[in-house]
């Protein structure tokens, strides 16, 4: 198991939306998001290293996403 963390721009409106993405990537465990912090922090738990492949979804919506490490 994987967990990867991101800081993002997301907002509420694109939870669905990143729910559906999310749900078509098979090595996706869970997610969530913490929208109170100044950072948007967006976490995937994964089977897998799919660190490279989360900014390149958020990005088709128009999101920023960078790593934190």
């Amino acid at each position: 198991m994987v967990i990867s963390v991101f800081k993002t721009n997301i907002s509420e409106k694109n939870l669905s939306q990143l729910d559906s993405k999310f749900s078509q990537v098979q090595e996706v465990i869970d997610w969530n998001t913490d929208l109170d912090d100044c950072d948007k922090v967006l976490r995937v738990v994964s089977r897998v290293d799919i660190s490279s492949l989360v900014p390149s979804l958020l990005k088709e919506m128009n999101l920023e996403c960078k790593e934190l490490k």
